[in-house]
């Protein structure tokens, strides 16, 4: 039963195989990554910068608005309760810039170690090799397993 299991898988994997991809249309090669690390990394400069300016801007005008209630208090030697808005959905705001901004150069820096691996990775390519056919010279195509390897 062995021998026979064994023959089976031996001949299902000789017969060759016409129905592979020939062109790497679908592949993602090391370009694509690159361009997506940068696009990444301006979309982070974008969002940090952002939500910097952003908590720059609460601070201030929390800032202003403590000095005006300060004032408004020591003025009328306490007589008027001075009003504060609450801002703390542009603080959460510009925070969530920041965090953003701060992930996406993570990925970024991901993505670009992504490209620099794509190099040495295994990817399949389809060979031509001459065969003896009948009476003559004839070529056939077979799938390969090919690795590049940097020097």
């Amino acid at each position: 039963m062995k021998l026979l299991i064994t023959c089976a898988l031996l001949l299902t994997l000789t017969i060759p195989v016409y129905s592979q991809q020939t062109d790497m249309a679908g592949v993602v090669s090391k370009p694509d990554y690159l361009r997506k690390s940068k696009h990444q990394k301006t979309a982070a400069w974008i969002l940090t910068s952002a939500g910097t300016a952003g908590l720059l801007v609460t601070l201030t005008a929390d800032a202003a608005q403590a000095t005006e209630g300060f004032m408004t208090s020591v003025l009328s030697l306490g007589y008027v309760e001075p009003t504060y808005k609450s801002l703390t959905v542009p603080y959460l705001l510009s925070a969530a810039g920041v965090l953003s901004g701060v992930t996406l150069f993570i990925v970024a820096s991901k993505t670009r170690k992504k490209a620099e691996q794509l190099v040495s990775l295994p990817y399949l390519k389809t060979e031509r090799a001459w065969v003896l056919q009948r009476a003559g010279m004839g070529t056939r195509t077979f799938t390969a397993v090919a690795v590049r390897i940097p020097l």
